[in-house]
């Protein structure tokens, strides 16, 4: 797996870890990275069910300040953390966990985003669980984006608290569906 983008565009990954998890096709990073543009440059990056953490690693390569990497799986997390990129910033973190419980933790300790990127299991039912949360807790900067991969039967809610649909990309059996925060 290769980064598409960004000062270490083309570098390869390790992915030693690949059969467990479901990485976020290029095509799609790009497309995320092409819909976000320049306002990842010195962004404060959540890469939530972070799985190869492709996502958060494409942002930090595009110039993001920091990524924080959630996932359930500590095995997962340890693989991230090996990779090069990780170990540029000493700012970027993993937190193991389920994503409602550590996404409540970064309120209590005044953690703000200005780019969440979340890519739950295809079948699971964790985006009515977690959009919610994000939407009322106090962890988005002013205009940020929040940015979910899903599949395309899955139906998002367009308002969450205080994040708004604003627009879906269709890929596939894959969708983003863009959330700004007001």
């Amino acid at each position: 797996m290769r980064l598409t983008g960004g000062f270490n565009k083309g570098n390869k990954l390790n992915t030693k870890l690949l059969k467990k998890v479901r990485p976020t096709a290029s095509k799609v990073r790009e497309a995320i990275f092409n819909i976000l543009g320049s306002d990842i440059v010195d962004a404060q990056v959540l890469d939530l069910y972070a799985g190869s953490g492709i996502v958060g690693f494409e942002a930090l390569s595009r110039g993001a300040n920091s990524v924080m990497f959630v996932d359930i799986s500590k095995k997962v997390l340890e693989e991230i953390k090996k990779n090069h990129i990780f170990t540029l910033n000493a700012k970027n973190k993993t937190f193991h966990g389920k994503a409602a419980s550590v996404l409540k933790i970064f309120a209590d300790v005044g953690v703000r985003f200005d780019f969440i990127y979340i890519d739950p299991p295809y079948k699971s039912d964790e985006l009515e669980t977690v959009l919610p949360i994000i939407g009322k807790i106090d962890i988005l900067n002013d205009d940020a984006t929040v940015i979910v991969e899903h599949f395309y039967k899955t139906r998002v809610q367009e308002q969450n608290g205080y994040i708004f649909f604003k627009k879906k990309y269709i890929y596939g059996d894959t969708v983003l569906s863009l959330f700004i925060h007001k």
